[in-house]
């Protein structure tokens, strides 16, 4: 009886720590995508960790809560080349727990898994599903102005906004709304602004386009 009773106190154990802990997928932006995958080598979740999972655990848990961050997000867990901002379409890391999921689902990648990888490079998907033709940023680098240049296939409200690499929003270049069409924009970047690197981010109907840019001093 003692046996038994070990043994469903063990499975109950068991239980309650796979499946507690299956509320970290709404922890980290696009989690739903991949589920348990993003973190554990089967869809079931619990056992074994992949590379993000590891990454994690070891140093972005605050009382067994993900700690999602621009730290986190510049990562790249399981060395694909793409950040894990990059494959959860949250490159800065501003998303926070209970926010809108960022960017768009159809490109999320897994990224604690190298075989898997965002086609968020591929300008044509992101101008199909965004309605946004990124052109260029020139100067880059630049001082104290550059310009930015993109098409829309309709009318609507731009926000440009430029973020340090920890993810905080330096500035707010330009909001307003811009026409169908190419547009060009002049962006008159801060003169308090340290040399180094930045991400212009460009937010239309619901998506974000972002593009480094490193300023010199």
């Amino acid at each position: 009886m003692r046996y038994v009773t070990i043994l469903l106190l063990s499975a109950l154990i068991t239980f309650s720590v796979s499946t507690g802990r299956s509320f970290r997928v709404n922890q980290i932006p696009n989690g739903n995508v991949n589920g348990c995958l993003n973190c554990h080598t089967t869809s079931a979740g619990g056992g074994k960790l992949n590379s993000f999972g590891t990454m994690v655990k070891n140093g972005y848990l605050i009382n067994e809560n993900v700690n999602w961050n621009a730290e986190l997000a510049g990562k790249d867990a399981d060395g694909d080349g793409y950040t894990n901002g990059e494959e959860l379409q949250d490159a800065l890391g501003t998303w926070r727990s209970g926010n809108n999921a960022p960017g768009n689902p159809s490109f999320v990648s897994n990224p604690g898994n190298a075989s898997s990888i965002p086609n968020t490079t591929k300008v044509e998907d992101f101008a199909t599903k965004s309605g946004l033709t990124f052109y260029s940023l020139s100067p880059n680098p630049a001082s104290f102005n550059t310009k930015v240049s993109f098409s829309l296939q309709k009318e609507g409200e731009v926000e440009i906004t430029l973020y340090d690499t920890r993810g905080n929003a330096i500035e707010l270049l330009f909001k307003g709304m811009m026409k169908e069409g190419i547009n060009a924009l002049n962006l008159n970047l801060n003169g308090n602004l340290n040399s180094g690197s930045y991400f212009v981010n460009i937010r239309y109907n619901g998506f974000s386009w972002i593009e480094k840019l490193n300023i010199v001093r």
